[in-house]
């Protein structure tokens, strides 16, 4: 049976400015933990901002380590 996913769609970065390397290494870090690899890193186009989409399988996600939510 093929893994069965959940996606998350994360927005970095403001209007006046990109996200820094530290945010995006943090951020990086606590979605792994939570079971979330990355899938895709974009820039919107005219804009600072950078889309993340994110994916886990949703056996992890009953399995989840933090209970955190992101902005």
């Amino acid at each position: 049976m093929a893994p069965r996913w959940e996606y998350q769609v994360q927005i970095l970065g403001s209007f006046w400015r990109g996200p820094r390397a530290e945010d995006v290494q943090e951020f990086l870090t606590q979605a792994a933990e939570d079971g979330w690899e990355p899938l895709e890193l974009t820039t919107i186009q005219n804009s600072s901002k950078m889309m993340l989409i994110l994916r886990r399988s949703t056996e992890t996600a009953g399995r989840t380590r933090r209970a955190k939510t992101w902005p």
